[in-house]
């Protein structure tokens, strides 16, 4: 079965600007022995607030000693106030009312197929890996990574389930968005309304993409290209990027051949010079070598 490997939104900011953050604050281990994410039920929060961010109001004991002459002259004579701007990034990348930012180390689940969906999950930093079960066999049909969505589903419908299941495939900092929160942003927010559906029509896009891909490239590019996704390549981008191993074979579902033919091209993409092993944990790509075999 083949799939797309990765689509990354190419708004890349708000991963990197949060890092720091993350970095300098405690982190609250919630503990719990459940695995999935979906329902908050194990996890470790980096950060979350209790109430509105910019919550604002006149204080009632200001008020309680005026009359109401003076009271309505005060309001008049007040300037309109302007609501703020809707700012994207901050909204994906601090937590507030129905949004929590966690960790989640590597084998997390965040949700699992079948069951009923309940929040969306906006990637800051690792990979997220997205598979399919049937009749037994589980098929990995995807990799996410910084600036993608998971659990957008969950939006779709009443009574929304997961058409997938997702696990942290490297330790992952992630905001947790919750399906009522998200509805209401979608419905009250145009600018984020606007950039959400620009989301969902690239992933459309390369969805497409990827069918043509199957059709008319050969295996060897098709691997090409599934490394460049998982390295986040964009043009203009760094020329080498450092990423997870991925067992070859996760890269022979999402290519579509045979564990042996991914063997097979890794060892000469190696000999090449697109690909470094680093160890046994993670892989340095060459993404501007890769790139132009790629789309040659």
């Amino acid at each position: 079965m083949r799939a797309d490997p990765v689509l990354r939104y190419p708004d890349s900011n708000a991963p990197h600007a949060f890092l720091g953050h993350v970095e300098a604050k405690p982190r609250l281990d919630l503990g719990g022995s459940e695995s999935a994410l979906n329902d908050s039920a194990s996890f470790q929060a980096v950060d979350t607030v209790g109430g509105p961010l910019d919550g604002q109001g006149e204080s009632a004991n200001e008020a309680s000693h005026m009359d109401d002459t003076w009271r309505d002259t005060k309001r008049a004579s007040r300037p309109a106030h302007k609501q703020p701007r809707f700012c994207i990034q901050a909204f994906l990348s601090k937590a507030g009312v129905g949004k929590t930012i966690v960790y989640a180390p590597g084998k997390q689940i965040l949700f699992e197929q079948g069951k009923r969906g309940n929040a969306v999950f906006y990637i800051l930093s690792g990979t997220v890996k997205l598979t399919v079960a049937s009749r037994g066999k589980e098929t990995t049909i995807g990799l996410l990574g910084p600036g993608n969505f998971a659990g957008k589903e969950c939006i779709a419908t009443l009574r929304p389930r997961s058409t997938t299941s997702a696990r942290a495939l490297t330790n992952c900092t992630i905001v947790r968005i919750a399906r009522k929160e998200m509805l209401r942003v979608i419905q009250h927010e145009k600018t984020f309304t606007a950039f959400f559906l620009d989301y969902l029509l690239a992933c459309i896009g390369r969805n497409q993409e990827v069918i043509v891909d199957q059709l008319v490239n050969s295996s060897e590019k098709r691997l090409a290209r599934a490394l460049l996704c998982i390295a986040n390549f964009r043009p203009g981008g760094k020329p080498e990027e450092v990423v997870p191993q991925i067992h070859q074979e996760e890269l022979a579902e999402m290519v579509g051949t045979t564990r042996s033919r991914i063997s097979f091209f890794l060892n000469r993409f190696r000999k090449l010079g697109f690909i470094a092993y680093k160890g046994q944990s993670s892989i340095t790509i060459s993404t501007t070598k890769l790139a132009r075999f790629a789309m040659a």
